[in-house]
């Protein structure tokens, strides 16, 4: 009975604590609410007033400078800040620019006390500067050295942020020094991101391509293989350099193929022969270069080419089968290639390709 009694008082007591928990969080994230709004509106009513001054000529106060110098520091500050240049910027972004241009003079120093913080506080600081760049005017060795430290961190977002900032900025240099500084550090940068990240660049691309392809062999393979991505989803015509490079054969095994993609989007003559020399090699611990070769060989419809393909459709690989089905599938095929097909002494390669070659027929009639 006792027992009983004393587990009744302890259940009893969790409870009251279960309580007293939730309306404590309840009233604290009510605070959290009312200062946010708070805040938010005393950042709307200073950064609305030094907007007006520059609409009217005048430059940002010293005063203004000061505050922001004070308050910024802080990143639940920042954020609020943030989020009210992002609401002046979609009423008049060239006006909430030169606002950027003006406070500048105030952020080598909060990048420098940034800098100290956890990896979290630094992520959205670079975050921040990464969707307004022009907080960041001094010259480019001094950007780039306030920025490399961001570069270097341990956290994929912080790095992230930092060169997605280089990348609005626009500056070649800087761009091409962070990334053989990553490669050298042998950081990690995901081959995506990068991919994805150079096509936010906001510059010259001409002189970003061009600097890419001189440095491409002083960054490590993922970097590599981001800027393959790069120049093959962007569409960027640099051919005859990728041609030259592709038959190097000295670049790690997903360069290689993402070259080979490449040849998929641009078509290019002098290609073809190699693409048909993979397509030949039986080595089964290179199925993968055949794979991808039978994909790009869609964009060379020619006899030679047919040929090899329907070849392929008695590849050990089922994958290598399909590729080359899917490739004849979408070329004009003579009566002499589908007489080759019937000749083949795979009743597996002629499904494949008899499959194939029916879904796309039925696509085109769809579409007709």
């Amino acid at each position: 009975m006792q027992f009983m009694e004393s587990f009744i008082i302890l259940y009893i007591g969790l409870v009251c604590f279960l309580i007293l928990f939730h309306l404590f969080a309840g009233i604290q994230t009510k605070f959290r609410s009312v200062w946010k709004r708070k805040e938010k509106y005393f950042y709307k009513m200073i950064v609305g007033e030094e907007l007006q001054r520059l609409n009217r000529k005048k430059g940002v106060s010293t005063h203004h400078l000061s505050l922001l110098k004070r308050q910024l520091f802080h990143v639940n500050h920042l954020l609020l800040f943030e989020d009210v240049l992002v609401e002046f910027q979609k009423k008049n972004s060239g006006l909430v620019a030169s606002y950027c241009n003006q406070i500048s003079e105030i952020f080598p120093e909060l990048a420098n006390l940034y800098r100290e913080k956890s990896s979290m506080h630094k992520a959205y600081f670079t975050h921040f500067l990464s969707i307004f760049p022009e907080v960041m005017q001094q010259d480019d060795n001094c950007i780039e050295y306030a920025m490399m430290h961001f570069v270097y961190d341990t956290s994929v977002y912080c790095r992230e942020n930092a060169m997605l900032f280089f990348y609005h900025k626009g500056i070649v240099s800087q761009i091409i020094n962070s990334l053989k500084k990553i490669s050298t550090r042998n950081l990690y940068y995901s081959p995506k991101l990068l991919a994805d990240d150079l096509g936010e660049f906001q510059g010259d691309q001409n002189l970003l391509v061009q600097s890419l392809l001189t440095e491409f062999d002083s960054f490590h393979d993922l970097i590599q293989l981001g800027i393959m991505n790069y120049f093959r989803f962007q569409k960027v015509d640099c051919i005859e350099v990728i041609y030259q490079k592709f038959k190097q054969g000295k670049y790690h095994k997903e360069v290689i193929l993402s070259m080979i993609r490449y040849f998929a989007t641009f078509r290019y003559k002098y290609v073809k022969d190699d693409l048909l020399k993979i397509m030949k090699d039986t080595d089964e611990s290179r199925y993968e270069y055949r794979l991808v070769s039978a994909f790009a060989l869609s964009r060379y419809d020619e006899k030679k080419v047919r040929s090899v393909l329907i070849d392929s459709l008695c590849d050990r690989n089922w994958y290598v089968r399909k590729n080359a089905a899917l490739s004849l599938s979408k070329m004009d095929l003579t009566q002499e290639d589908f007489d080759h097909v019937k000749a083949l002494h795979d009743p597996y390669g002629q499904e494949m390709f008899y499959y194939m070659w029916q879904d796309a027929k039925n696509r085109k009639e769809e579409n007709l």
